[in-house]
């Protein structure tokens, strides 16, 4: 029985048993503590640089498109006492390969992550141009928090797939949003061929650590 029970308590948990993955901010060592780094964590998920801070532009090289990304809010759940929002996501490099996931978010740490690091990589006047149309969801969570937080997700969304963004902010957002390392097509083959999991980044959303 004891065995059991220690048994149990060393299962990895499932996604299903908390609403929230575990995240915390970048620290040294991550992939997003330098922009060095950052180069590195984005050339594995298909992103093409000429230098740690600049976008490689269609016809430099063998530059092609960039992966793109899909940011959708599909709702909200409550759990241990707080409100959290369901965050599904897609990876779609141009070759077709695809990477799909899902996180849970709570208001504060997507208003202190996304939306505080978007404000400082675009700057105050770009930000303003981009997301004049879809402000972000107020403090308080009010009615209507849901709808705008999809709104704000999709222009941010649109924002790093049109090369807008710097390679910063996507790398800090993917690694909040807790990419995968493996493929689909990789992970359906057992993992052949997929590239090494950065350090920091979970693999896998039903096996990444909760709280």
């Amino acid at each position: 029985m004891a065995a059991a029970s220690k048994r149990q308590a060393a299962r990895p948990r499932a996604e299903s048993d908390s609403p929230a993955h575990a995240w915390a901010p970048p620290a040294p060592g991550s992939p997003v503590a330098s922009p060095v780094a950052a180069e590195s964590f984005l050339g594995d998920l298909g992103f093409g640089l000429t230098d740690a801070g600049t976008w490689r532009r269609p016809g430099e090289s063998d530059a092609g498109p960039p992966p793109q990304l899909l940011l959708e809010v599909e709702g909200h759940e409550e759990g241990r006492g707080h409100t959290w929002y369901v965050l599904g996501c897609s990876l779609e490099e141009a070759r077709g390969a695809r990477r799909t996931w899902k996180v849970r978010r709570r208001l504060a740490q997507l208003r202190d992550v996304l939306h505080g690091s978007a404000r400082d990589a675009l700057g105050g006047d770009l930000y303003g141009e981009l997301f004049a149309r879809t402000p972000f969801a107020s403090r308080g969570a009010p009615a209507g928090t849901t709808e705008r937080l999809r709104a704000w997700c999709k222009t941010l969304a649109k924002c790093i797939n049109d090369g807008k963004a710097p390679p910063m902010l996507v790398a800090l957002t993917l690694q909040f949003l807790q990419v995968p390392a493996a493929l689909e097509e990789d992970a359906a083959q057992g993992g052949a061929g997929a590239p090494p999991a950065a350090a920091g980044v979970h693999v896998k959303s039903d096996t990444a650590p909760v709280v």
